[in-house]
């Protein structure tokens, strides 16, 4: 017993993470008035998430050769409510070419009201809920490796309504992946998703999806990614019900040792069984080249365009719209201390045949950055600071559906 207890000791890594953070999104917005002219000028704001919190993270690492256990456990006091995550994982090497995993994920907030001049929110709804899955990976050749799995996902509301609900969801996995030389592979997985809604019964559904991933990594050669996804969901509502499909295609190519050129096209196609105003079908594609810089190691600056479109069919319907778009950014990275990315995408989006009740044709600005700087570095953790914002205008043709969002987070924690 003692012999074994030093074995688990041994194997066993602690690590620990606290620390304080603030969370702040907005929607700034113009007022309608109807008994006076639009005044471009009023506007009002909606505080959708505002929050100040503390929170502890504990980590567990047990590997024992064929034995890896981990936990994780997630705790945070905010202004707004009390958050508790417990994740468990456990991976067991029953022979040298079968391997078990299972793991557990357990969350609940709680959300008080203890500052209700902060209380001014988008959401605030108590939940908890609970993920359990397990998983079977075969090594069938030197090559080839076959996996299956299963999991339930069991969500709850105390208060649920229309839109936040009670449901229970089971997900099953088969799954096929073969080496083919270096790092490249071929993917293939099917999926059979079953949801059960407590009181909704409009949001129970029943999904089959194929999805294939190509991989290949020429030798001194472009790295190609093909990949395929078709999915079919059935509710009771036969309106509701659709196929899904979505291609894409990445084509990446170092042009020299310091510039990269990468061609990266996604489509999606929607058709619903019975096509309404609500459920309209769709092909969307979203067509963007990136051109990157590395000026040193640390520095690399990335700049290209963007091209989004949707097309209703089978006739064109006032959903389609056409977006062009322009964006630049720059990576920094230094080391293990300081790490930012900034990035600002301009465009404008077209609505063909607009309904002007509803959408317009509009200018936007999405400006993206993301810091973090380890202030204290020791041997197992530091003192760092996280730092994230984001804010998008956008100016309509229809000056009464112009809208900015803000979203800013700042993280100071102290890991050991």
């Amino acid at each position: 017993m003692t012999t074994l207890l030093l074995a688990v000791i041994s194997a066993l890594t602690l690590n620990h993470e606290f620390g304080i953070a603030g969370d702040y999104t907005n929607q700034t917005y113009g007022i309608v008035n109807p008994d006076t002219i639009w005044n471009p000028d009023e506007q009002d704001t909606l505080d959708i998430e505002t929050e100040v919190r503390s929170f502890w993270n504990l980590n567990m690492d047990i590997d024992n050769g064929g034995t890896r256990f981990t936990a994780g456990n997630d705790l945070d006091f905010s202004t707004r409510s009390v958050h508790e995550a417990l994740n468990l994982n456990l991976e067991q090497d029953i022979s040298s070419v079968v391997n078990l995993e299972a793991f557990n994920d357990a969350e609940f907030r709680y959300y008080h009201h203890a500052l209700p001049q902060l209380a001014d929110t988008g959401f605030q709804k108590d939940y908890w809920s609970n993920t359990s899955s397990l998983a079977l990976n075969f090594a069938a050749a030197s090559a080839l490796t076959l996996s299956a799995s299963d999991q339930v996902q069991l969500f709850h509301y105390p208060e649920p309504d229309s839109y936040n609900y009670d449901y229970l969801l089971n997900r099953s996995r088969l799954g096929l992946r073969q080496e083919l030389g270096g790092i490249s592979a071929l993917d293939l997985e099917y999926d059979w998703s079953r949801r059960w809604a407590a009181t909704a019964d409009n949001q129970d559904y029943a999904e089959h999806s194929l999805d294939a991933d190509l991989d290949l990594y020429l030798d001194n050669g472009p790295h190609i990614e093909l990949e395929n996804a078709v999915s079919r969901r059935a509710y009771a509502d036969r309106s509701r019900s659709y196929w899904d499909e979505g291609p894409g295609l990445l084509l990446d190519v170092d042009v020299s040792p310091a510039v990269n050129l990468s061609l990266d096209d996604d489509a999606r196609w929607t058709w619903y069984d019975s096509s309404t105003s609500v459920y309209t079908n769709m092909l969307e594609n979203s067509l963007k080249l990136d051109f990157q810089w590395r000026a040193t190691p640390d520095l690399t600056f990335r700049i290209g365009p963007q091209y989004d479109a949707g097309r209703s069919l089978p006739e064109a319907t006032s959903d389609d719209y056409g977006e062009g778009s322009l964006f630049a950014g720059l990576d920094y990275m230094r080391a293990d201390r300081l790490w930012f990315s900034v990035e600002d995408r301009l465009g404008r989006r077209r609505y063909p045949l607009a309904d002007s009740s509803f959408q317009s044709n509009y200018t936007f600005n999405e400006f993206n950055l993301m810091v973090n700087w380890t202030i204290i570095k020791t041997s197992r953790g530091g003192l760092s600071v996280d730092g994230m914002v984001s804010i998008s205008p956008e100016w309509h043709t229809d000056q009464t559906s112009d809208l900015v969002t803000r979203i800013y987070t700042l993280e100071l924690k102290y890991g050991l």
